[in-house]
Order: C-alpha cells, then structure tokens, then sequence
C-alpha cells in the first residue's frame, strides 16, 4: 500500500518594525532543547526572513477518503523555545522600550523580551487575533500577537539568569519572594520570607520561564546555556494533545519606532 506523505506548517514567526525596510532586521532560531523536542515529535524548523516556520510531517496511506495523520503526536503540555536576534543593531536605540532611560530593575544576569502564547488564565492560543480562515491545502490560517499590548512595550521586557542562581533580596522593600512556574497547567509557588536576618534566595530551575514576585512582579527565564546566546528575545510556544494539527498559527511580533 502506497503512503502519502506529507509536510504543512504548524505555526510560524514573523518579526516586524517600520525602518526595517529590507525586512531582513530579525532572525529566529530554536535553541538546542527546542531542536530536541522538535525532533522527538517530527518536527521540521524552517528560518525565514524576519521569522522561521514549524513543519509537520504527515503521512497517508493512500486508500481513498484516508486522512493525513502527524507521525508523532503531542501527547501532553510540551513547550518549544525559539531565540530572537536583532541582525540590524542601528535599530535598537529608536525602538520601544530600549529608548527608555530608566528601565525597571530585573533579578537575572541580562535583561531580554519574552514571549509566549498563554493568556492570563494559561490557556493555549486561546485569543486569537485573526479567527481562522481558509487557506490552502485544506488548512485554516490565524495569527496570534504575542505582544501583551499589540506593540511591544515595557510589559514584555523579562530577565535571562542561570538555572543554579543565588539572589539577595531587599527586605526594605520586601517581605517575601515568591516565584511559580509560567506554564498550561499553572504551578506550584514557592514562597520565602525575607527579613534583615533572611535575605538570600537560593534558585535551582529547570530551563524555561518563571513569575516572580517582590515588591514588584518579573519574568525570569532560567537558562545557563542562554546567558552567551547575545538574543534580544525569547518566544515560549506552549501546545498539548488538543493541538489542531489542521491550522497554521502564524505568530507576530510588531515593535514600534519610538
């Protein structure tokens, strides 16, 4: 019996600013855990101009009416991480946020722009931007913003730090420090009371995002390998067993000139 394969787009990036006149600002790239989980489920990056897109791998036996199915299922809440890099350095000074002068203190080693695809009740593309809409090869298209206010902007800024990190908090300014996973199915928070007596914050993370929260709120990204990558951004794509495997989510990232 003849199978039929086939290959369709999953969801893809495209980066975006308006000096960037030969859209070719950006680059995105999936960090070396993202290759790995892309391979144990069969699928395929593909680096584009200002983006990249995820390939599926599908196949059909090849009898009539037979639908093409994904050699590897997601079977539970799987997250894949992808670098964003700035090509055109000249850029940075005029965008929002790095115009600031004064930008919000961060715990980590660097400071970085995240993003991922959870709304703030954890749900997965829940909130599309652009519904579906038919598109070729019997798949439906949409697009998602990532930015938490269509452009980004301060809100997006996180900190990049090392998975064994050690931090000291100000008890001025604190009374405790609490940090909980950024993930689907939400987390456990860990608590620690900080005093003049009680000041350091011993951290052992496995890789990826994380909520913190003193006197103020943070997303802290834990990531040793990371800390040299020289990255502008870091995108979290979160997706489960209910992935429509028919649907191509394409994923935007507008900055904005200040």
């Amino acid at each position: 019996m003849k199978i039929d394969w086939q290959y369709h787009t999953l969801f893809a990036f495209q980066a975006s600013h308006p000096d960037d006149e030969a859209r070719q600002g950006f680059r995105i790239r999936p960090t070396a855990s993202c290759r790995r989980q892309l391979a144990r489920y069969g699928l395929i990056f593909k680096p584009l101009p200002n983006g990249g897109a995820v390939i599926v791998e599908k196949k059909a036996p090849g009898a009539p009416g037979d639908t093409a199915q994904p050699v590897h299922k997601i079977t539970g809440a799987t997250s894949f991480s992808f670098l964003l890099f700035l090509n055109d350095s000249s850029l940075l000074p005029d965008t929002v946020p790095f115009q600031e002068s004064g930008l919000p203190s961060f715990i980590g080693r660097s400071r970085i722009l995240y993003f991922d695809n959870l709304d703030s009740s954890n749900r997965i593309d829940h909130e599309l931007d652009y519904p579906p809409q038919a598109g070729p090869s019997d798949m439906d298209l949409a697009v998602y913003e990532l930015a938490r206010e269509g452009d980004v902007g301060l809100r997006d800024l996180a900190s990049l730090g090392p998975n064994d990190f050690e931090y000291y908090a100000n008890p001025q300014s604190t009374s405790i420090f609490q940090l909980k996973p950024i993930h689907p199915n939400g987390g456990t928070t860990q608590s620690w009371p900080i005093s003049n007596a009680n000041k350091r914050v011993s951290l052992k993370l496995e890789e990826g995002p994380y909520l913190v929260k003193q006197s103020d709120e943070e997303i802290f990204y834990a990531a040793t390998p990371l800390l040299s990558a020289g990255a502008l951004g870091l995108i979290h794509i979160f997706k489960d067993q209910n992935l429509d495997y028919n649907l191509t989510i394409r994923y935007d990232i507008y900055f904005e000139k200040a």
